[in-house]
């Protein structure tokens, strides 16, 4: 699909998505490891939101080999606070379960952060007004046909530096 005289992938049309495909194919990098280095090389800027969802870099350590793993997520910000889902059983979700701390990086800002599982119902109200089409958790829960956790990501009081993410 041509339009005025830009590349666009045929099923939405964004010239930004046909790029990120072609680099995908030319450099073997999955998505997720592209669109890593992407927001780190533009702060954010262009991939710092899908569908009008914000998107963060999460770090976390490995729980069976201690390296850090980085994976961008969906977020709702709640004051200095983040909110995700860990649908689909991410692997960022069990590197949690086993060390809470973790580094947000968000537009080019860096902060170390402690992450626990919210029950609170109000957490889950926020995030069913925020992003409506997806029906809330307890959809969400009802097809996946499991519990799905809703994280929040809290920023640590420590003193400690955070720790420098690997680029890929």
């Amino acid at each position: 699909m041509q339009t005025r005289g830009m590349r666009t992938t045929r099923s939405t049309g964004d010239p930004l998505l046909f790029w990120i495909g072609v680099l995908n194919r030319r450099t073997g990098w999955s998505g997720s490891k592209l669109h890593i280095w992407l927001y780190r090389r533009l702060r954010g800027r262009l991939v710092g939101s899908l569908r009008g969802r914000p998107i963060v870099l999460l770090t976390t350590t490995g729980r069976r080999t201690g390296q850090l793993r980085t994976a961008p997520i969906t977020v709702l910000r709640d004051g200095d606070d983040y909110l995700a889902i860990a649908s689909y059983a991410p692997q960022w979700a069990r590197n949690l379960g086993a060390d809470p701390t973790a580094v947000i990086e968000d537009r080019g800002a860096t902060q170390r952060v402690t992450a626990r599982i919210s029950a609170d119902i109000h957490d889950r109200e926020r995030f069913r007004e925020f992003y409506p089409a997806l029906g809330g958790i307890e959809e969400i829960a009802r097809k996946e046909q499991r519990p799905v956790p809703l994280f929040r990501f809290s920023p640590s009081r420590s003193a400690l530096s955070p720790p420098t993410p690997t680029r890929p």
